[in-house]
């Protein structure tokens, strides 16, 4: 029984989907609305969404733009740990070709794993190579000129100031959030309202539906795709529907929609009835969701639909997603 608290529920208003997600979903939304719009049935609709993205797409351009306008005010760590590996790369034959004859251990100072370290240098450990070359540097200063120390011991200073300009930068950006959701609810509002007029409109057909809304796409959930299938067959005969080595963590939704009633199920071969004793019967114009894997026996990997009707044709759409 439906329940009138859930129809009325606009589920566009879901926390677990991020501006950026309805940002992009509303942009191909439009884009395919605006195919179909031949009669200029859909103008009214068009024109809402329109007006309700536009807000959230400026508020949400705007953030990026501050974000960019923030890091670019000072330098970045990334960029000194850049330089500071082009240096002691660019650096080490001069170091070791000074140890060559005399004083050989002093070359392991500066590079004690070659240059495997500094090649894996992060955000944890680029402090510590920079000041343990540095202090090489300075402790043989003698044994080169002053602008290499001066050079080797600017690097910490370089990768601290970066350090505390980014976190200042994050800081000033977070402080003030005014005006970064504008938009969102009027967004959800139109969202719904056009999905609603179209579900009317095109007499709640799923593959137009489908076209218009691909709901999978707003949610970052555990779905590794979607795929759709569709067939039909003849009384009493069997297609193959797809194929794959399928899992526990393998999922359909299997719709019927003919007139006869049908089985689903995994087989050893593409042409082999669906058995009985795993297969999934639905009847006519119904929907069943079901856990492929159990449709069949281990070593199965033929999703096979059986029509189970004497006389007349059957006619089926699935779509086959994961689950981890």
């Amino acid at each position: 029984m439906k329940i009138l608290i859930n129809d009325l529920r606009n589920f566009f208003n879901d926390p677990s989907i991020s501006n950026q997600r309805i940002d992009v979903f509303t942009i191909i939304f439009l884009v395919r609305i605006g195919l179909v719009n031949l009669d200029g049935d859909y103008d009214t609709i068009i024109a809402e969404v329109t007006a309700a993205h536009a807000i959230l797409h400026a508020s949400l351009s705007s953030y990026g733009t501050d974000i960019n306008i923030g890091r670019g005010a000072t330098e970045v760590r990334v960029n000194v740990m850049d330089d500071f590996k082009y240096f002691v790369s660019d650096n080490k034959w001069t170091v070791e070709n000074k140890y060559k004859t005399v004083n050989k251990e002093r070359a392991i100072q500066f590079y004690p794993d070659q240059l495997k370290d500094y090649n894996a240098i992060n955000k944890t450990t680029a402090l510590f190579l920079m000041e343990r070359y540095a202090t090489a540097a300075h402790t043989h200063v003698a044994d080169f000129t002053p602008a290499f120390d001066a050079a080797a011991s600017a690097f910490p200073l370089r990768y601290t100031n970066a350090t505390e300009g980014q976190e200042t930068a994050k800081g000033h950006i977070g402080s003030d959030r005014t005006g970064k959701n504008d938009g969102r609810s009027d967004l959800n509002i139109a969202l719904f309202r056009a999905y609603n007029f179209c579900k009317f409109n095109t007499y709640a057909d799923y593959d137009k539906m489908h076209n218009l809304f691909p709901l999978e796409t707003l949610y970052k959930h555990p779905h590794h795709e979607v795929a759709h299938y569709s067939g039909a067959e003849g009384a009493q005969s069997t297609v193959n529907a797809a194929e794959a080595n399928y899992d526990g963590t393998y999922y359909a939704l299997f719709r019927n929609t003919g007139t006869t009633d049908q089985m689903v199920g995994l087989e050893l071969t593409a042409d082999t009835t669906v058995g009985t004793t795993h297969g999934i019967t639905v009847k006519a114009g119904k929907s069943k969701s079901f856990q492929i894997i159990k449709t069949g026996t281990a070593g199965n990997h033929f999703l096979n639909v059986t029509n189970l009707n004497l006389t007349d044709p059957g006619s089926w759409k699935i779509d086959i997603y994961r689950e981890d």
